[in-house]
């Protein structure tokens, strides 16, 4: 039997960062070049700006310059209390669609303590991405993948059934 491989309608890049790349240019002439259509373009919270990627002010304003190709997601930590629902608030407004958590520097998603970030998650109507497993981080950072283990979210999910998650 004869099969042709084609790739499909649409492609989608799930989850990537702006890097020195202020007005997205470089961005989507990688996208154009390997035929993707859109991708999910995430910030970096402010005390990861030593890392080189794009904060979340810097990638929402990209999506803006380019709301047909850039769905934008901003890193917020539920840590952060009061600042993060504010914060997701300002970013929902200028078109933000997902959170992105990274819960390996020190947290578990299912703490009752995030009920109220995890209440306005849902009342926003934003989806969520979530680092789950290793990954390193610089020497004296925490970065434990039992943190992030995928287990840990299904009280959320549970809590949350209309909540879009991506692990």
């Amino acid at each position: 039997m004869d099969s042709v491989a084609s790739l499909p309608p649409r492609i989608v890049d799930m989850h990537n960062h702006l890097r020195n790349d202020p007005d997205g240019a470089r961005m989507l002439d990688i996208m154009d070049q390997a035929q993707v259509q859109t991708t999910l373009l995430l910030g970096v919270e402010w005390r990861r700006q030593s890392s080189g990627l794009a904060d979340n002010d810097l990638t929402v304003k990209v999506m803006q310059k380019h709301p047909e190709r850039f769905v934008a997601g901003v890193h917020l930590d539920p840590r952060d209390g009061i600042k993060a629902l504010e914060a997701m608030k300002h970013y929902h407004a200028e078109g933000a669609k997902f959170v992105k958590l990274f819960p390996n520097v020190g947290y578990y998603p299912d703490d009752d303590a995030f009920l109220g970030f995890w209440d306005c998650v849902a009342e926003l109507k934003m989806a969520v991405l979530s680092h789950c497993g290793w990954l390193a981080l610089p020497a004296g950072e925490v970065c434990a993948s039992y943190y992030s283990h995928p287990g840990r979210f299904e009280k959320v999910i549970r809590r949350y059934p209309q909540t879009i998650f991506i692990m």
